[in-house]
């Protein structure tokens, strides 16, 4: 089944995104896909996509 992330690009459009395994929750986010990355790695998150 297809996950809507309609909410999500509203909200953090022009930004990186770092989504929890369940394609549903923001573990992090920012300008620089670098720091997404190192956000989420601090929280321990188990991210699976970076958008």
């Amino acid at each position: 089944m297809a996950i809507d992330w309609t909410k999500i690009y509203k909200k953090y459009k022009g930004l990186w995104v770092a989504l929890d395994k369940d394609e549903k929750r923001v573990v992090a986010f920012d300008k620089e896909a670098k720091k997404v990355f190192k956000k989420a790695q601090k929280k321990r998150s188990e991210s699976s996509y970076f958008v």
